[in-house]
């Protein structure tokens, strides 16, 4: 079993990002308990033990807020609590903390390093990301990265969120995070358009995200890194998809009822990560309801057939990966605004840039 787990330890963060689908909860302080964490932390067992893999490997994704906002003994606490996942053979978790590196200090680097990878949250043309008084960060995000590197803490990568701030500045995004050697997802804005305005007025459309990541692609440098490891996003899964098919690959299309990314609010609250806050779409609650009331909780069955509606309609109506490269889970827990865009052009992201590879 594959899994990711996102965990929103807390909302609370001193940035205020235009486009951040977080922003009605950025100044609360709330934030998980240890003993909420071992609650997360059975019910993922659970799922290891009823799955019955002999082999699982678990990502744990700690987000915020700002997740360094939280003192460097909660993080401590939250890695030895995982010794249960140890004892049981076969059982591989990596945890990975997305921080805007902003607030980094030396407790945290000292709790951090050897325990956790850090994702960092950097868009690199950065007018969209500003403190909450209003000033840049770029400066203090390129500190708070060389000081974790500096102190033997791990970076996986980046996210850069794309948008109306960078997306003509695809050299500059390219330029750092290949300077830097680092892993990078280029993201368009993610959901809550619909309902705040800041982040729909940072946003871009289809055309423009396409033309980015096709510039990014073509930047001096990139195809070299990648085919030296580099993993960027979305250009590694939709080649490797564009590959599989090549080679005759056939799998099994996806009924949507896989679960390969989770999200966990500050609350307990489980989603599908595609349709996170959608109280409709809410499975239950990790601190309060055992495995079994989450999934096949009314609300799992929704969301397992909105996904095969939106395979049925994107992915089986004529993509040329389905159910060879690709199963299409992908577009089965997309967000609300990813699938009226997939639906407008007739499919998904990774399918057009799958064929950047040979252009």
């Amino acid at each position: 079993m594959r899994l990711d787990v996102v965990v929103k330890v807390t909302k609370l963060c001193n940035l205020r990002c235009s486009y951040c689908y977080e922003t009605p909860w950025l100044d609360d302080p709330r934030r998980m308990k240890l003993s909420q964490i071992d609650a997360l932390y059975d019910r993922v067992a659970e799922m290891i033990a009823a799955v019955g893999d002999t082999s699982s490997a678990i990502t744990f994704y700690w987000q915020g807020g700002e997740p360094m906002l939280v003192p460097a003994s909660f993080w401590k606490g939250v890695y030895e609590r995982q010794d249960r996942f140890e004892a049981r053979d076969g059982v591989c978790i990596r945890n990975e903390l997305q921080s805007n590196a902003t607030r980094v200090t030396d407790e945290h680097v000292s709790a951090l390093r050897g325990r956790y990878v850090i994702g960092v949250s950097y868009d690199v043309a950065n007018d969209n990301r500003r403190t909450a008084g209003g000033r840049p960060t770029a400066r203090l995000v390129e500190t708070g990265i060389e000081r974790l590197r500096a102190g033997g803490v791990q970076l996986s990568g980046g996210i850069a969120v794309v948008s109306t701030a960078n997306v003509d500045h695809a050299a500059s995004v390219v330029k750092f995070y290949l300077g830097q050697g680092l892993n990078l997802r280029l993201l368009n804005i993610y959901t809550a358009t619909d309902t705040q305005p800041a982040v729909a007025r940072a946003a871009i459309g289809w055309d423009r995200y396409i033309d980015f990541c096709r510039n990014a692609l073509d930047e001096p440098g990139m195809r070299e890194a990648m085919s030296a490891g580099l993993t960027v996003e979305p250009f590694t899964s939709a080649f490797r998809i564009r590959r599989l098919t090549e080679a005759g690959a056939a799998v099994t299309p996806s009924d949507g009822r896989r679960e390969w990314v989770l999200l966990v609010d500050t609350s307990g609250d489980l989603y599908s990560a595609g349709d996170a806050y959608d109280t409709a779409l809410r499975y239950g609650n990790v601190f309060d309801d055992t495995l079994n009331t989450l999934f096949l909780s009314p609300a799992r069955a929704r969301r397992i057939a909105r996904a095969r509606e939106r395979i049925d309609s994107i992915c089986a109506s004529g993509c040329e990966f389905f159910g060879h490269g690709c199963d299409g889970a992908y577009v089965g827990q997309c967000t609300p605004e990813e699938e009226r865009a997939f639906a407008a052009a007739g499919r998904c992201y990774l399918s057009v840039i799958a064929g950047m590879e040979r252009n």
